[in-house]
């Protein structure tokens, strides 16, 4: 007999926090357990497989089943057999599998196909029966706390405990390693011509290391003020071409970046009214990431128009996989085909907030190994930048 809820238990249900499905065609067995858990659940039951099967179908969309405890010898279906089907209904549900018999073969098929969490076997305690219960709700609120985890990459608190250990943890003793390599370089050139130009080479290697290292430090820094909403900007005007070549001599001078960039100016220069520290930032991310992500030198085009300076950062890269581009200015997050590149995942979200800061706006196109294009707007004649909320 099909078992169908009233109104009344529906909203009562809803209501519940964890609500548990008893399967069982026996009605003593029912009984028992309905008796044990009802203080702490709202309790379903039905008689059979089938009509479980049936009963949950035909819950509310809102509606969650949390524990399925389910008895495996029954008319129609076997308990694993329901099981299995009710994965598809109610996937994250917590599934026990109550038998009078120690069948290994029904244990193994148990856990292979309906992802059993407990088999328990007749007759059993109650208060270690409610223990399993208890384990198992813990188990499942784990797993939630893990997958919310992984969408949200990382809750405010990991992030900022883990900005406060990266300043602590690595950027004091990054600068003790750039010390101690600068004395070392002092001291080898006592050294043989040869020696030298050996030890040089390595040292060389060290401080381009270090220099990586920085960069990721000062990402994962600068995005704990950003997150904090603790930035002012600090506003003067600058002729921005100028300002464009001291950011290319200044942050790429280095052996760490071998390509050229190859700077295109377009229209009229003007003085441009931005912060000169956080311009610095985007320019820096985007050209950077072109370099990173492709062989051939990037290309940084500025056009001057009436009311907006267009600035066009392009490369002939790896490009951004299409279902990956939506993601892409989220903190932390990394396209798959860029996992072999060192990095962190916060450049972009940097360089969109800084940019947003300026009243302006940043939009991009690329296509898969062809290559990626972005594209900043700044208003020209602006007389204030976004305030902090």
């Amino acid at each position: 007999m099909a078992l169908k809820l009233r109104k009344k238990k529906q909203e009562k249900l809803e209501a519940k926090k964890h609500t548990i499905l008893i399967v069982d065609d026996e009605e003593v067995n029912r009984r028992a357990l309905r008796k044990m858990v009802k203080d702490d659940f709202e309790v379903i039951e039905a008689t059979n497989g089938k009509n479980a099967l049936e009963l949950i179908q035909a819950l509310p969309e809102s509606s969650t089943i949390h524990i399925i405890v389910s008895d495996q010898r029954m008319p129609e279906l076997s308990g694993v057999e329901f099981l299995e089907r009710s994965m598809s209904i109610f996937p994250n549900a917590v599934r026990i599998l109550v038998t009078a018999y120690t069948d290994m073969e029904t244990t193994i098929q148990a856990i292979n196909k309906a992802n059993i969490y407990k088999f328990i076997t007749k007759p059993y305690d109650p208060e270690d029966f409610k223990h399993i219960l208890k384990q198992a709700l813990d188990s499942q609120e784990l797993q939630s706390v893990k997958k919310a985890l992984e969408k949200e990459r990382g809750l405010n608190m990991l992030k900022s405990n883990f900005t406060s250990m990266i300043s602590h943890q690595f950027k004091t003793p990054l600068s003790n390693v750039k010390t101690s390599i600068e004395l070392l370089e002092f001291k080898s050139y006592n050294l043989d011509v040869k020696l030298q130009d050996y030890f040089q080479k390595h040292f060389q290697s060290i401080h381009e290391e270090i220099e990586i290292m920085n960069l990721l430090v000062e990402d994962i820094l600068t995005y704990g003020i950003v997150e904090k909403r603790s930035i002012i900007p600090i506003l003067e005007s600058v002729s921005f071409v100028d300002y464009c070549e001291f950011v290319i001599h200044h942050r790429f001078s280095n052996k760490l970046y071998n390509q050229h960039i190859e700077f295109q100016v377009f229209g009229y220069n003007r003085e441009i009214t931005i912060d000169t520290k956080l311009m610095e930032h985007v320019l820096f991310n985007l050209l950077s990431n072109a370099m990173k992500y492709s062989d051939e030198s990037p290309i940084l085009r500025i056009r001057f128009q009436k009311q907006a300076l267009v600035i066009i950062i392009a490369d002939r890269g790896i490009g951004i996989p299409q279902e990956e581009q939506r993601n892409i200015f989220n903190s932390y997050y990394r396209a798959k085909n860029a996992e072999n590149h060192q990095g962190t995942g916060l450049g972009l979200a940097i360089t969109k907030d800084f940019v947003e800061l300026h009243n302006g706006q940043i939009k991009f196109k690329s296509k898969l190994n062809k290559g990626s294009v972005f594209k900043i707007m700044l208003p020209i004649h602006q007389n204030t930048i976004q305030e902090q909320e």
